[in-house]
């Protein structure tokens, strides 16, 4: 799990990002707090993908089911790993973005 506990630069950001869907995106991003990881794409060619258990239980019902166990008290302080194989990282990646914060920003062709 991750934690930003001591960081000098947590105040910052949360000053920064003042609504809870900017914030919610930021730490998405990059990676903090999560207590999740997505191993996504073939096995020889994996990517990982940190995430938050509360957001993608909240956004996805498939995934609620999935992870209904994990939800235990005992269970919430380790650290959860779900292989999937057959999906391309990267639309993975704004899968979950999109599931997080309804923000979509596609770059400039």
């Amino acid at each position: 799990m991750d934690s930003e506990v001591g960081d000098s630069k947590a105040p910052e950001w949360r000053k920064v990002h003042s609504s809870l869907g900017k914030s919610i995106s930021y730490i998405f991003e990059n990676g903090l707090y999560s207590d999740m990881v997505f191993k996504v794409g073939p096995a020889n060619h994996q990517t990982q993908i940190k995430a938050h258990k509360t957001v993608v239980i909240c956004r996805s019902e498939v995934f609620a089911n999935k992870l209904q166990k994990y939800l235990s008290p005992i269970a919430q302080y380790e650290s959860l790993v779900i292989n999937i194989p057959d999906v391309n990282p990267e639309s993975f990646q704004v899968f979950l973005k999109v599931r997080g914060s309804k923000q979509l920003h596609f770059p400039s062709i």
